[in-house]
Order: structure tokens, then sequence, then C-alpha cells
């Protein structure tokens, strides 16, 4: 899929240690990349500790960076993400954990990549991570602390969908903020557990403000 190939792919076939991605400035791909393996090597049983900090992301046409496959301790913090859909793809970070630290995620963009059978093309809100994966395998430990998601302009602060397990996901201490969009949406094909604690929530909308459904494929 050339759509995934952007500025940096990590494959397999290394140990990982002490891989640093900082201070510079990713724009205009379709997608920046991966930033894990993108399939688990069972083989490799070490940690890959990827740090990405203090980076710019923006104008990604559908994701920014996948932190998906083998991703087992990759920190991502101090980034700013912007105009993109999805700046980051959790789908899935089988390995863990992730750490997803003090970014700042603004300007998120609407998409229409989607294509449903019946209706066509679809528009996708924009939102700061997903999820979304295609098949019940056991998602490693995520941890979204100390961020800053502004999803103004009919996006969703915090979506998660599809069928992407976790063993736990930490949502502490973060500040979201929407007007036509959802603050969350939560919508999985049975209930999975997240642990959402001391987040400030502002919304502009005078509607429901969250979304909370466990029948996905209904």
């Amino acid at each position: 899929r050339m759509l995934e190939k952007g500025a940096i792919i990590i494959q397999h076939g290394f140990t990982g240690r002490g891989i640093d991605i900082s201070n510079s400035s990713f724009h205009d791909y379709a997608q920046a990349g991966h930033l894990s393996p993108p399939s688990v090597n069972k083989s490799n049983p070490n940690s890959y500790e990827i740090d990405f900090y203090r980076n710019h992301l923006y104008r990604c046409a559908e994701d920014g960076f996948e932190i998906d496959g083998d991703a087992r301790n990759i920190r991502v913090f101090d980034n700013e993400f912007e105009q993109c859909n999805a700046p980051i793809s959790l789908a899935i970070a089988q390995g863990g954990p992730v750490y997803i630290a003090r970014n700042v995620f603004h300007h998120l963009k609407n998409d229409t990549f989607t294509t449903h059978p019946d209706l066509g093309l679809q528009i996708t809100p924009g939102h700061p991570f997903k999820t979304n994966y295609g098949s019940h395998d056991t998602m490693g430990e995520v941890n979204f602390i100390h961020n800053t998601v502004d999803a103004t302009g009919n996006n969703m602060a915090l979506d998660f969908f599809s069928p992407g397990d976790w063993s736990k996901f930490r949502v502490w201490n973060n500040i979201f903020q929407s007007d036509d969009g959802f603050l969350m949406s939560y919508r999985t094909p049975y209930f999975m557990e997240v642990d959402m604690i001391r987040n400030l929530y502002f919304s502009t909308a005078n509607q429901p403000k969250f979304r909370i459904d466990t029948n996905y494929y209904d």
C-alpha cells in the first residue's frame, strides 16, 4: 500500500534500541509512515525503544504516523499534529506499552477516503487517533496523557471504534474541545475498558457530547 509509505518506515530486522526522531517537520504526505514495525515479530523479544518528540506533522491525507503492529515501548511526546484526519493510528499496538504525552492536536480535518458499499463515499470526521483493526488480537497497553485536542470544525475529540482490543487504555489529564462533533465517540462490538481520569471537556454545541455504542456491527 503506497499510501502508507512516507517519510519513515521502520521495519523488522533491528533491535530498535535508541532510535530518536526529534526536532523535524513532516508534511504533505498521504501518510508520514510507520513508527514501529507494521506486524508482530514474535522472534524478537526485545523492546523497540523509539522516541518521537518535538516534531511538527501537518497536511497528511490519511493518518499521520502508524504506531501499530509490534509497538513495544514507543514514546510520542511534545509534538504538534495538525491538518490530518487521524494523526496517530493505534491499530494495533500489540506489543505495548505506547506513551502519547504532552502533544497538541488541532485543525483536524474531515476526509472522504472511506467508501461504504451502499452509501458510496463517506465523510470521516477528524480525530487525534484511531483504534480500528480487523481482528480480535489483543492490543498492548496505551497511555494517552497530558495532551490537548482541539476538534472544532465538526470533528471528534476522542474516537474509539471498530474491533481494536487493548489490554489497558489510559486517558488521563487531557483537554478535549469540540463544537458540532462529539467530544467522545465509543463504537466497539463489545465493551472494552478505558480508564479515563481527570480530563477536561469543553463543547459549544447544544447536543449530546458523548456517543456510547457497543454494537458496532449493527
